[in-house]
């Protein structure tokens, strides 16, 4: 099991000996989701537009999926191994719960018990 599996990356940053490490860790989650980002661009617009706003990425937020995709500005924004973020955390995707999913979840937490207590009963 790796040093990443043992320690959270908040307690591996606050400790000295394992900063370097957090650093890294994060630096290449940032390099995935900047990539992932710009993979999904022309399918998720709107979450595309979120995830510019949330990383602050110059070379990122010049991209316009509104449009036209410039391949160019793509292939800029892809290269990029080393950059800096300016991270406004905001939620993607909010959960919306309807009735209809609730009585769902009713439904299926009373089937499952009385399936589960059939068959093992």
């Amino acid at each position: 099991m790796s040093l990443l599996h043992t320690l959270s990356h908040g307690k591996k940053y606050k400790e000295e000996e394992t900063r370097d490490l957090a650093i890294r860790d994060l630096e290449f989650l940032l390099y995935i989701i900047k990539n992932l980002a710009l993979l999904s661009a022309p399918i998720l617009t709107q979450g595309f537009r979120k995830l510019q706003a949330i990383l602050g990425i110059p070379e990122l937020t010049a991209i316009d999926t509104a449009h036209n995709l410039d391949f160019e500005k793509v292939k800029t924004a892809l290269s990029l191994k080393k950059f800096s973020v300016q991270l406004a955390p905001e939620i993607l995707y909010q959960r919306k719960e309807t009735e209809k999913l609730k009585k769902y979840q009713k439904n299926l937490k009373e089937y499952s018990s009385y399936f589960f207590c059939e068959r093992f009963l």
